[in-house]
């Protein structure tokens, strides 16, 4: 009844994993979004109504949706305080009272001192989250307790339930499997990042 069992899920797994899933198609996702920010006034499109949506954003017109963001579209149009003068060669008429009134505020930076980037495509910049040494050896430690331990608990299940030589024999294995997923990206120098960790966390797991 167990074999039956096993391998009955074993099947469906199996089967489960080659039915194709529909994928999200991202241009509806940007055509249903774009028109959220139509109907809130962030987006306006050109003569034609398009809204533009599979080109890339210029940095001059991030500057104007981040003015009507602000609710002050009007203020950054018009914007001609002395004290923000315009630093930046490569504007056209329209954009600088847009580019100085960001720059008055703080929101926006130039290429260079005296370059803005105008037409140059916006940028996102990722943030990298770094482990100094000190806590590097605190999270070792603490994974060896915590492997250790479930090493125990898994051997005195197992030798309750079977016998010790399968509780041996299990931990072996688990050992193992985490020694080759390690060496693999040891001996290729790949990239240890959450999918690694998650990954290898699932192995242990199972």
């Amino acid at each position: 009844m167990k074999k039956v069992l096993s391998f009955t899920l074993a099947l469906i797994l199996l089967l489960s994993g080659l039915v194709p899933i529909q994928s999200v198609q991202a241009s509806g996702l940007y055509e249903e979004a774009g028109n959220i920010l139509k109907d809130l006034g962030i987006l306006t499109g050109n003569e034609k109504g398009e809204l533009g949506l599979e080109n890339y954003l210029k940095r001059q017109d991030m500057v104007v949706l981040v003015s009507r963001l602000f609710g002050e579209e009007d203020i950054a149009k018009n914007f001609n305080d002395p004290k923000t003068p315009n630093l930046f060669t490569d504007l056209t008429k329209f954009y600088t009272p847009y580019i100085r009134w960001s720059v008055s505020k703080g929101l926006i930076k130039g290429k260079t001192a005296n370059t803005f980037g105008f037409n140059d495509d916006v940028t996102v910049q990722y943030e990298e989250n770094t482990v100094d040494a000190g806590m590097a050896r605190e999270f070792a430690l603490r994974a060896i307790y915590v492997v250790a331990i479930a090493c125990i608990v898994i051997i005195i299940y197992v030798s309750i339930r079977f016998e010790w030589r399968f509780a041996l024999a299990a931990v072996i294995a688990l050992f193992h499997d985490a020694f080759i997923v390690i060496s693999i990206f040891s001996i290729f120098r790949l990239e240890v990042n959450l999918v690694f960790i998650a990954a290898f966390l699932t192995i242990i797991g199972y």
